[in-house]
């Protein structure tokens, strides 16, 4: 059984965290989220969204990405990763390390990600994450939908 990265792409409120929690509780393998999110919570459990704690919460989330790249568990980047730099260190160093790897893109409106989205993101930041989303990806770069179909496929292979 191949060890197996997948990095999510899409805009706030298109069904990333609830695509991949599914995965986690249905399939038979570990699941390990890498989430900058995880970072934003206080010791209360509120979520708060701060610019300035970007690099701090992507830098611990790539952190915990590397330590985990031995283990055989499904590793998760869960960020919204609408740019190919946002991810390109991710899908390098996992491809280095043999690992099957997949950009799995989550597609929504804008109007459908602003009624969605829990964490605050403003409509003018979606507005532009929405348009960089709107750049193909280098050939190389294996994608998946994030959608029913490919959920059950991981399930069935785990």
């Amino acid at each position: 059984m191949a060890y197996l990265t997948l990095i999510a792409r899409g805009l706030p409120g298109s069904g990333k965290s609830t695509f991949f929690n599914k995965l986690s509780e249905l399939s038979r393998r570990s699941v390990f989220i890498c989430s900058a999110d995880k970072y934003r919570y206080t010791e209360e459990g509120e979520y708060v969204f701060k610019v300035e704690d970007n690099k701090r919460c992507h830098q611990w989330c790539l952190m915990d990405f590397l330590a985990r790249l031995h283990s055989p568990s499904i590793l998760v980047i869960d960020n919204t990763n609408v740019n190919f730099l946002d991810f390109y260190h991710y899908y390098a160093v996992s491809e280095a390390y043999e690992r099957e790897t997949f950009v799995v893109n989550f597609e929504c409106t804008v109007e459908e990600s602003i009624a969605r989205n829990v964490h605050g993101v403003p409509e003018s930041t979606i507005r532009r994450m929405s348009a960089k989303l709107q750049t193909p990806l280098p050939d190389f770069v294996k994608v998946l939908k994030g959608e029913e179909e490919t959920l059950r496929k991981f399930v069935e292979s785990s």
